[in-house]
């Protein structure tokens, strides 16, 4: 399984700073799906999601309350909804394990 951690990016509200499971072009494809997302304001912390992948689509989002650090519904419900509609280029893994650092 591949992982990549992607934490020394340019900053902006919502960083991708860990997948398991996508080789760089799926993190790219996953950055540009995510950098559309208006964030609101005033939150700060990491949001860890595990994706359930089938075929190209992401199929179930279960967001990993223990081990993230944001507990805010709204942002997560936002981001689910934006992972649900994104297309997942080939990819090998049927769970992809997503952490977001917030910082708006």
């Amino acid at each position: 399984m591949l992982k990549y951690s992607l934490a020394s990016e340019a900053v902006s509200p919502l960083q991708v700073i860990d997948v398991t499971g996508l080789d760089t072009e799926g993190i790219d494809s996953l950055k540009n799906h995510l950098k559309t997302l208006e964030v609101p304001a005033e939150f700060m912390g990491e949001l860890v999601f595990e994706l359930q992948v089938k075929k190209d689509r992401i199929r179930r989002v279960l967001w990993n309350e223990k081990a993230s650090t944001l507990n805010k519904k709204t942002i997560i419900k936002m981001i689910q909804n934006a992972l649900k509609d994104w297309i997942v280029p080939d990819c090998d893994s049927e769970i992809l394990v997503l952490r977001i650092h917030i910082n708006s």
